[in-house]
């Protein structure tokens, strides 16, 4: 039989925070279901979100010796994306609208995902000319940047994973969302975090 209270206990209060806001629109009637559930979890937060935090502290920890690099160029158009982002979030949060900011956000993440798969930092470590070596250390100073951005919004849903992340990281409590490619320059990545294990089912 189904246990509320096993089932919070496992799958973690923040999953099912998230959740709530993410499907359910506030003012509005809505439907639960460990399907439905599950489904978000493991598509936004496991491999959106998680991997995202899991590939990039590995690459940092592999690449830069845990050590968030020193860059003079940055990719402006991720940039740009956050800015716009942002504001969007900023409306949708104002207006308790927060299954619209979350899905905002989201869309960012997505493309902090598709921005590894583009740049292939695996490829450009393995070069040798100073080129390379100058796009993987902004590659990963903007992923990191990314993150530190997302986190701060997310931290009001996501609580506890939010606060491995920052702690992870050294992000000043005090919240700050304005694009800044050397904001965390130098940060020693001293964690390996893997937030939301994928749900598997046995056959």
């Amino acid at each position: 039989a189904f246990n509320l209270f096993d089932w919070l206990e496992t799958r973690g209060i923040d999953a099912v925070r998230y959740f709530l806001l993410r499907e359910m629109v506030t003012g509005q009637d809505s439907e639960f279901s460990l399907e439905n559930f599950e489904n978000r979890y493991n598509n936004e937060l496991a491999n959106d979100w998680g991997n995202l935090i899991s590939r990039t502290f590995n690459m940092v920890q592999r690449y830069c010796d845990g050590i968030v690099p020193t860059v003079d160029a940055q990719a402006t158009e991720l940039k740009s994306i956050w800015e716009s982002t942002h504001q969007s979030i900023c409306k949708h949060f104002d207006g308790f609208q927060f299954a619209q900011g979350l899905e905002e956000l989201f869309k960012f993440i997505r493309e902090l995902n598709k921005f590894i798969e583009v740049k292939a930092p695996w490829k450009l470590a393995k070069q040798t000319d100073e080129a390379s070596l100058a796009e993987l250390k902004s590659t990963l100073a903007c992923l990191i940047e990314g993150i530190r951005l997302s986190v701060q919004w997310l931290q009001i849903v996501l609580p506890e994973s939010s606060e491995k992340i920052m702690s992870a990281l050294g992000i000043d409590p005090k919240p700050d969302f304005t694009w800044k490619v050397q904001h965390l320059a130098g940060t020693k990545i001293t964690e390996k975090l893997l937030l939301f294990p994928k749900i598997v089912h046995s056959a």
